[in-house]
Parts: structure tokens; sequence; C-alpha cells
């Protein structure tokens, strides 16, 4: 990431899944981990539309482990972008639910230095 933004300071992921899809559970897998590569300036990141999927757990925790001047990454399961013709109903509920708790399980252990 840093050979192509040697100086990005913020980054922001805007993401829209289909909700019917399961949050991550260990039962899905192993979570596969991409080869360190440090980023020495990233400071800030914001992801949004983070339902919990094993996809999207595996990019935050790619981040998270890379990112050496990190001071704050929001994840918020509200997506920002949506294809043309989604709506957002009381049925996508469940699915922000999931990627709060996926995110407080996976990515926010008392043992993570990035976590406060």
């Amino acid at each position: 990431m840093e050979a192509a933004t040697p100086v990005m300071e913020k980054l922001e992921v805007y993401m829209w899944m289909d909700c019917e899809l399961q949050r991550y559970r260990k039962c899905h897998g192993d979570l596969q981990s991409l080869p360190l590569h440090p980023h020495s300036h990233l400071k800030f990141v914001n992801i949004t539309g983070f339902y919990g999927k094993k996809d999207q757990l595996e990019l935050a925790l790619h981040i998270l482990r890379n990112s050496m001047v990190l001071e704050a990454m929001k994840i918020d399961p509200k997506p920002m972008v949506a294809a043309i013709n989604a709506y957002l109903s009381l049925a996508d509920g469940p699915s922000f639910i999931d990627g709060y708790e996926v995110a407080k399980k996976y990515l926010c252990r008392g043992d993570l230095w990035w976590c406060n």
C-alpha cells in the first residue's frame, strides 16, 4: 500500500454488500493474513458498510496490523453508498448489529494496542 501512496494519511473505504450474507464466525474458516507491509503515514481510517463479513474483517485487520502511526479507525455498518436500485429497510438492522458485534469481537480485543 505504501509504494502506491507513500504519504497517505487518511483512508476512506465505502462498502456495500447484500445484507443476506452471514457475518463472520470461526466455523467459516481461519482469517487469512496478507504479508506485512507497514505504512508509516496512515493516521485515520473510515470504513462504512461494515457488516462483519469475512473479507471485510480481513481487510480491516490488515490495515490495523500495517498502520504504524494509526490514531483512529472508525468502523460503521451503515453504508454511505449503495447500488442505484438498493434501499435500506428495517430488515437491514440485524446486519448493522452484526457489523458492530464482529468489529468488537475480532478487531477490538483488550490485548490489542489499537483499541481504547
